[in-house]
């Protein structure tokens, strides 16, 4: 359920993520503490340690010049992170490399994850790999945990979860946060290691009373779930909280999601919507989503479908389905944006085509009534049918009218009951009471005798069709769904 680690060089991206730049300016620090001085150098690391980055900069740009090796990795860290400086990630691997070559374990560790993210260099796992293995067998925590991640995924190296797990171990041992994360994970799945969810639980703890958010957001989930813990949601809450004071994403949107229901909290939306727009803001689409959802619905904020829309949009273009389907919503019927219903079937296709049920069902119903496209029975029929298929009572239902009606497909009363009889059992009972009932007397009258020529034709009128009640006109489809999502529920289990 948790999220890995990734190369603790840098924090980039929501996944696998590692130590981060942080970490390795730690190192930095701790490694450097107790170098020679040479003239300037202990002013300009005070200068760092305060984050007077503009300070540090001439002193250590001159002592790098000098060859000092680390003086040429702290420069080349704060190139990497743009502290003081423009970014450069060429002439942060530049640095990197010249404090490698004078055996500067923490350079060796730095220039494999330029490697490893192509930053400056081309990207080369197995240079990565290499040059994490010299790094991790003197004893670098974090290029034991980054060389665990190679051996996990098979990027430069054979693929290999005990392996991974061997590595994440030994820096597990030293006390490494993103090690022991990353190893609670694989007892978490059983990769590599026997599965042992309270294993688990115990790697995340360990690194999460040391502060690590990612552990703390996996424990979190761990509570929640009742998994190798008692399920705890007041327990699962608090990690969650400080989590996500840290910035976690994910445990800010989880945050959020249990003040609006409630779970282990009082249930407060307005609180929910704080924590989803700090999420929504780094990026995440289901933050965003939930957020519009909350504006659309007038939850914890004053209702604003134009804000509404902003969020959808935002999580929309991320190709998150649910948010394409609700912004074909909004352009359907004009709420915070001008009506369109061409821009409302883009939307609802692309939701659709991801196997979102409801915009199948709306996507569906623009095709049978030519709204926004051009009216074709066939492709609603077959959009209602996708619908009905993933379990959509309203496709469902909407299927079952076009089997009764015989409009897109082949008429058919016994697939139209069986299809209102799923129906019913939706969230569209009280919809298609009336069209089930339709279905079930209809084959029966069928029976009734009659003239040979209404037996075998088409005519209408006396015969035996005068039984059946007249043709349905094509009148209305049952209303589409209209999406008011709300929140979505996840755990944010660890993607493979």
């Amino acid at each position: 359920m948790g999220w890995r680690v990734g190369p603790a060089l840098c924090r980039v991206g929501p996944v696998r993520r590692g130590a981060g730049l942080a970490c390795l300016l730690a190192l930095a620090l701790a490694a450097t503490a107790g170098a020679p001085a040479r003239a300037g150098y202990d002013d300009a690391l005070l200068d760092y340690h305060r984050g007077d980055y503009a300070a540090a900069l001439p002193e250590f740009e001159r002592l790098a010049a000098a060859g000092h090796p680390d003086a040429q990795f702290n420069l080349a860290t704060m190139y990497t992170g743009g502290l003081g400086v423009a970014a450069d990630y060429a002439r942060a691997a530049a640095l990197f490399q010249r404090a490698a070559a004078a055996g500067h374990v923490l350079a060796l560790h730095g220039l494999a994850g330029m490697y490893h993210r192509g930053w400056g260099v081309p990207r080369d796992y197995r240079e990565a790999a290499r040059l994490y293995r010299i790094a991790a067998e003197a004893g670098l925590p974090a290029a034991q945990t980054d060389l665990g991640i190679l051996h996990e995924h098979g990027w430069g190296v054979d693929e290999d979860p005990a392996a991974a797990a061997a590595w994440y171990q030994r820096a597990a041992d030293e006390g490494h946060a993103p090690a022991e994360t990353n190893l609670g994970l694989l007892y978490e799945r059983g990769l590599g290691v026997g599965r042992d969810p309270a294993r688990a639980a115990a790697l995340y703890r360990r690194a999460a009373e040391r502060g690590y958010a990612l552990a703390q957001h996996n424990l979190a989930t761990l509570y929640e779930a009742g998994l190798g813990v008692e399920r705890d949601d007041a327990a699962a809450f608090a990690w969650y909280g400080r989590a996500a004071e840290q910035g976690e994403v994910r445990a800010q949107v989880n945050l959020g999601l249990m003040f609006e229901a409630g779970r282990g909290t009082a249930e407060d939306p307005a609180r929910a919507a704080l924590w989803y727009r700090r999420a929504a803001e780094q990026g995440s689409a289901l933050a965003q989503s939930n957020l519009a959802g909350l504006y659309q619905r007038g939850q914890g904020l004053a209702q604003d479908h134009g804000a509404a829309a902003l969020w959808y949009r935002r999580a929309a273009e991320q190709g998150m389905a649910r948010a394409q389907a609700s912004l074909g919503t909004l352009y359907h019927h004009g709420l915070g944006v001008e009506r369109d219903l061409a821009a409302a079937a883009r939307w609802y296709r692309s939701a659709a085509g991801q196997g979102e049920a409801q915009a199948q069902n709306n996507l569906a119903y623009l095709y049978e009534n030519g709204l926004g496209v051009p009216r074709d029975a066939e492709k609603a029929a077959e959009w209602y049918r996708l619908a009905a298929a993933a379990g959509d009572a309203a496709g469902q239902a909407n299927l079952a009218r076009l089997h009764e009606t015989g409009v897109g497909v082949e008429r058919d009363f016994a697939a139209a009951a069986r299809w209102y009889r799923l129906a019913g059992r939706g969230a569209g009972a009280g919809l298609v009471r009336a069209g089930r009932r339709r279905a079930r007397e209809r084959p029966a009258r069928r029976r009734h005798p009659g003239p040979a020529h209404g037996r075998h034709g088409h005519r209408r009128g006396r015969g035996s069709d005068a039984g059946l009640a007249p043709r349905p006109r094509p009148g209305r489809p049952l209303v589409p769904t209209f999406i008011i999502p709300c929140a979505i529920r996840s755990l944010f289990p660890s993607p493979r």
